[in-house]
C-alpha cells in the first residue's frame, strides 16, 4: 500500500512524465540564443533583463496581460546595462507583442509585424 502512495505522489509531482514549462520560466531563443528570464515575473508590470549571446544585458519593464497560454506584452524603457561589445540595440526591444505558449514553446510576435515571430524553448 505504501508503494502505491509513493508512486501516486511521484506521478502528481512530475505530471505523469509530461515536460511542460510554465510562462514564468527562463527561455532561450530557438535560433537567436537570446535568454529571457521570466522566473520572477507575474501578470502586470515588472522589471525584466534580456541576456544576449554576446554577453550584453538589457534592462526593461514588461507589462503582461492575458494568461499562461496567450496574451500581450508591452516592453518599455529597454536600456543597455553592460556586457558584450556594447549596446546590441536594446531600445529596439521596446514595443507591443503578442505571445502564445504551447507544448513548452513560447512564441512572441511583434504586433506591428505579426509574421516576424520568435520562438523560445
Amino acid at each position: 500500500m505504501r508503494i502505491i502512495a509513493v508512486v501516486l505522489l511521484y506521478l502528481v509531482l512530475v505530471g505523469c512524465g509530461k515536460d511542460s514549462k510554465g510562462l514564468f520560466s527562463s527561455w532561450r531563443g530557438e535560433s537567436s540564443g537570446l535568454i529571457i528570464d521570466l522566473t520572477s515575473g507575474k501578470f502586470g508590470s515588472f522589471p525584466m533583463a534580456w541576456v544576449f549571446t554576446s554577453g550584453a544585458i538589457c534592462d526593461s519593464t514588461i507589462l503582461l496581460s492575458g494568461d499562461e497560454e496567450a496574451g500581450s506584452a508591452a516592453i518599455t524603457s529597454a536600456t543597455y546595462r553592460s556586457g558584450g561589445s556594447g549596446d546590441p540595440g536594446c531600445s529596439s526591444l521596446n514595443g507591443s507583442y503578442n505571445y502564445t505558449l504551447e507544448d513548452s514553446k513560447l512564441r512572441i510576435c511583434p504586433q506591428a509585424t505579426p509574421t516576424t515571430c520568435n520562438t523560445y524553448i
